[in-house]
């Protein structure tokens, strides 16, 4: 399975700065930006890393962990790809790719992992961004792991810190998805972005059929009658319901073409002993089957 190749990584050691505090404790409705995230990458993922140098954070699941910068010094993403792919090779696990995505962008549709996923196949390319209005999204990417000797030596010996620079260096392959509506790529970096996130909320939350159900029956909602032709009839819903004069078929009838005999006609049947049967009478689909 893909799933096996890939380790799940949600990057969350940024300094916040612009924010004021550690944003990925900020609560957007009743979960943080980081419970958001996690609930959408954990489902996508056998296993899940953070990468972060919040000591407050606590994880309580046993397929998501938790471990802090490679490098000191909140150097950036890049320090935080380096530091899942150490965490790998010190664990030894057996993943051969990893799927990064940000804690500060929480409305992100859940069907963009399976784009990141399928493109672990590809013998061609070792790095892949998604693409979205014309922009590039940096952090949501897959990086495969061959990549990491390269990526240490370009952060410490070449000073390497953003990801957009080092990715266009080694070469990225795009992946164009399509976004309506409100940006689902929107990024919380201040408190005014958190208020913009708040308003849109509702925009990204599916109801359940339950809820769907009791807001319906709750509704008020008066509809007028009107008489039209059954030809301008289609995709519009009956006032009423309507119900024939008469059962069709009249009967019960089968379901498959064949021949009704009485079954102690059939005794004295042997294979030097054949019978012949006349027939009585043909029936139609719906026809009373009286003889």
């Amino acid at each position: 399975m893909i799933e096996n190749n890939i380790l799940g990584v949600i990057l969350a050691g940024g300094k916040s700065s612009r924010f004021g505090s550690n944003k990925a404790d900020a609560h957007l409705g009743d979960k943080t930006l980081l419970e958001h995230t996690i609930s959408k990458v954990e489902k996508n993922f056998l296993e899940v890393l953070i990468v972060s140098n919040n000591e407050s954070i606590k994880i309580n699941k046993k397929n998501v962990f938790l471990v802090k910068d490679f490098i000191k010094g909140q150097l950036g993403p890049l320090i935080g790809i380096l530091s899942a792919m150490k965490w790998i090779e010190q664990n030894n696990k057996k993943y051969k790719w990893i799927a990064t995505f940000p804690c500060d962008t929480p409305f992100f549709d859940d069907s963009i992992i399976e784009k990141l996923k399928n493109c672990s196949i590809s013998n061609d390319h070792l790095l892949f961004f998604l693409n979205s209005r014309k922009k590039r999204h940096n952090i949501f990417g897959l990086w495969s792991l061959k990549l990491i000797d390269i990526l240490e030596e370009d952060i410490r010996s070449n000073n390497f810190r953003k990801v957009e620079l080092w990715a266009d260096k080694i070469g990225v392959q795009k992946i164009e998805v399509n976004t309506e509506g409100f940006d689902k790529f929107l990024n919380i970096n201040t408190l005014d972005d958190l208020e913009d996130a708040k308003k849109n909320l509702d925009k990204s939350r599916m109801i359940t059929y339950k809820k769907a159900l009791e807001i319906l029956k709750k509704g008020k909602i008066k509809l007028k009658n009107e008489k039209i032709l059954s030809k301008n009839a289609t995709l519009r819903i009956s006032a009423e319901n309507i119900y024939s004069p008469e059962n069709y078929p009249s009967s019960d009838n089968t379901a498959f073409d064949g021949f009704a005999i009485n079954s102690k006609d059939t005794n004295q049947i042997k294979n030097n002993n054949p019978i012949k049967f006349r027939i009585l009478k043909t029936l139609a689909a719906g026809d009373n089957p009286s003889i």
